[in-house]
């Protein structure tokens, strides 16, 4: 085994602060267009777009907007609702679902198939006493109730119900990409307060689940999918004892089996994310805002600061349908798409990083995030305490641009490892590279 250099020997002393991502991937910057909305004195949180022109905007206290023609006109109505509305699904052209919560438990359902005339349905008993996630829909009458109960499902818009899976943790999303293909996230906590992820996938229409992906230490949030292949989903790694948590995304463009992990450290909740089969992919947080162009103010971008007009949520429906909802009501629509390379961020100039690994603890995998500024030879080595080099994990060319590493220690004792990355960019030597380093807590 080889020992660990000198250089090396020096960064394992010091701990590295992390390093934030930036927040958009993608080589151009999406521009955006005001979209003129009713007034009202009730403030809209949250929508829902069937595609690029039917959709809903909600209000807490039941105060709703309906445009069947992409928002060139809309519709004010409202619904009587005793606690606060948490989602809303639209199919077109004016089916809509609707879920109120008391605190943290499901207090109403509400449906119509005419954008007004709402029926509120009863959930089931064991579902109101329960933790509920976010509902899933794969038809227009079929909806999906997660909870810490079980999954419980309805064909016929609410008339009757169905358990459809036990068991011990928390449902957490369900999304349909169409009337057969699903996915939902689940988590479970395990002795000393861990958490553990997993991700499932239907293609029947939910009568079988498949398990695609089992995770250590991570909270799914919620999962977003545009077609059966294309779609993110968004977690929080967990920190214990201290160690900060932070959330991230994970997109794949492969119905779940393969996925790009973006790290979001200090950017807050996240809104979602715009993708696109060709790969683009923009990440949009609650950190950020939108600002005028100073070339032309009727026109809007997203600054990665928290300086301009507030974001509120954000819905995408497909490559050319994305609205962003900001404070006082505004509501936005793209009228420009970027395009990337899956797994591959565009940079300035002259950035190398290595970020610190997710998650860490972790058994048995565990992922490194690097950035590369030019086209380079690197080297991504393992390390015990004892400076021996124990695992190689990347040794080769890589273009400008993020990406992430694997590394599995399967077959590694627990302890603490050291993740050293060596940057040499093309045409110049060793003389001249970049080195970072990490420290890994394998836990098992």
């Amino acid at each position: 085994m080889k020992s660990l250099p000198k250089s090396a020997s020096h960064l394992l002393r010091s701990l590295l602060l992390p390093v934030m991502l930036i927040p958009f991937i993608g080589s151009g910057q999406t521009t955006w267009k005001e979209v003129l909305l009713p007034a009202t004195t009730s403030a809209f949180t949250m929508m829902d777009f069937a595609d690029s022109l039917n959709g809903i905007l909600f209000s807490e206290n039941g105060t709703y907007a309906m445009t069947e023609d992409g928002g060139n006109s809309w519709t004010i109505d409202s619904v009587h609702v005793s606690w606060r509305v948490t989602q809303v699904k639209m199919f077109p052209p004016r089916t809509c679902w609707v879920i109120t919560k008391k605190y943290y438990n499901i207090d109403t359902v509400l449906y119509t198939t005419s954008g007004k005339d709402w029926n509120h349905i009863t959930a089931p008993e064991s579902v109101k006493t329960a933790w509920i996630g976010e509902a899933g829909f794969s038809s227009p009458t079929t909806i999906w109730l997660p909870s810490l109960s079980g999954i419980y499902r309805s064909d016929d818009a609410g008339a009757t119900w169905s358990v459809n899976r036990h068991a011990s943790g928390m449902w957490c999303s369900i999304v349909f990409a169409d009337s057969l293909n699903g996915y939902l996230a689940f988590q479970t906590s395990g002795v000393g307060g861990e958490v553990y992820g997993n991700t499932f996938q239907t293609e029947n229409g939910g009568s079988t689940w498949d398990t695609i992906k089992h995770d250590h230490m991570l909270s799914y949030r919620a999962i977003r999918f545009y077609t059966p292949a294309v779609g993110y989903y968004y977690s929080r790694w967990v920190g214990l004892d201290g160690m900060p948590s932070y959330g991230y995304v994970e997109a794949t463009y492969d119905g779940g089996l393969t996925r790009h992990s973006i790290r979001s450290y200090d950017y807050g909740d996240i809104f979602g994310c715009i993708l696109y089969p060709s790969g683009g992919l923009l990440l949009i947080t609650e950190k950020n805002s939108l600002k005028p162009m100073p070339s032309d103010s009727t026109k809007f971008t997203i600054a990665a600061e928290y300086n301009g007009l507030k974001l509120v949520d954000f819905e995408s429906t497909s490559e050319r349908s994305n609205w962003i909802l900001a404070a006082g009501n505004r509501l936005f629509q793209s009228i420009g798409t970027p395009t990337e390379v899956p797994g591959r961020q565009t940079i300035e100039p002259g950035e190398y990083r290595l970020e610190a690994n997710y998650p860490n603890p972790f058994n048995p995998e565990t992922h490194l995030a690097y950035t590369v500024a030019q086209p380079s030879l690197i080297s991504i080595t393992i390390y015990d305490m004892l400076g021996r080099e124990v695992d190689r994990v990347l040794d080769g060319y890589r273009d400008a641009g993020i990406y992430t590493a694997a590394w599995n220690a399967r077959t590694f004792s627990s302890g603490v490892y050291v993740a050293r990355m060596v940057a040499i960019p093309q045409g110049t030597t060793a003389g001249g590279a970049f080195t970072a380093a990490r420290k890994l807590i394998l836990q098992k």
